[in-house]
């Protein structure tokens, strides 16, 4: 049985922080606009003092999910996405 993550999951944190990363570089990058190493390091210095913040944000929403919610395919949600344990 796997248990409910912790509020400060280092994992977790820093998937959100590569997310974090990847949509501060994409948008830039879609409007054609030119990401300076002076932009990349400052969208770095944001994430790095901003992603356990966001991360629990982010957490505390996948809490609140409804238990036995289903996705698209009509399977359970469970583990990290619905902070629900997988066997519930």
């Amino acid at each position: 049985m796997r248990g409910r993550r912790t509020a400060d999951d280092p994992l977790f944190t820093e998937l959100i922080a590569t997310r974090m990363i990847l949509l501060n570089l994409v948008k830039p990058f879609a409007i054609g606009q030119v990401v300076t190493p002076e932009d990349f390091t400052r969208i770095s210095a944001t994430v790095r003092s901003d992603k356990r913040k966001v991360a629990q944000e982010i957490q505390q929403q996948y809490s609140k999910a409804t238990p036995g919610r289903t996705c698209l395919h009509g399977r359970p949600i469970t583990g990290l996405w619905s902070m629900a344990p997988a066997n519930a």
